[in-house]
């Protein structure tokens, strides 16, 4: 029973990990986005405001 216990607490934590990893990457991925989506409107706004004046 206690190798079983220390196999169940074991898989548990590489899950916990995991799952920390997995939502870390999202993150850091969302983040990337959010500055890639911001410099590319940056660029288009400056680019229609060159074209104004």
């Amino acid at each position: 029973m206690d190798i079983y216990q220390a196999l169940s607490g074991l898989s548990y934590s590489l899950f916990s990990a995991f799952l920390t990893i997995a939502l870390v990457g999202l993150f850091i991925l969302a983040v990337i986005g959010l500055v890639v989506v911001f410099f590319y409107s940056y660029e288009w706004l400056t680019e229609q405001i060159d074209k104004l004046y």
